[in-house]
């Protein structure tokens, strides 16, 4: 994926409640990405190898308009979100703080 291209990607997620007499929900959402920048992994964390692509994503129809990066790792194949903006509702914030390698185990 070049900078500036785009994907796309929809999926279900199957909601379970507990409370208030239970009961399960499904809900459909839509997903657009879109490649920013290329920069190397260690530039999140030392010990990522390659390069790492930062995503700027956003679900169609979100109401609260939030915008999600994450991070495409190349050499791992492996998408790790990091940040998204403030919204009333609510907002997270990721930083990498360890890496281990698990190639190895049986």
């Amino acid at each position: 994926m070049a900078v500036g291209s785009q994907i796309t990607y929809s999926v279900t997620t199957k909601y379970f409640y507990t409370a208030a007499g239970g009961g399960d929900s499904d809900n459909k959402s839509t997903t657009q990405c879109k490649v920013i920048s290329e920069t190397a992994a260690t530039a999140l964390h030392p010990a990522l190898a390659g390069q790492a692509k930062q995503l700027e994503c956003r679900v169609v129809d979100d109401k609260y308009k939030q915008v999600q990066t994450a991070y495409y790792l190349q050499d791992y194949g492996y998408v790790v979100r990091m940040e998204s903006s403030k919204t009333a509702f609510s907002y997270y914030s990721q930083k990498i703080t360890g890496v281990e390698d698990l190639t190895s185990l049986p």
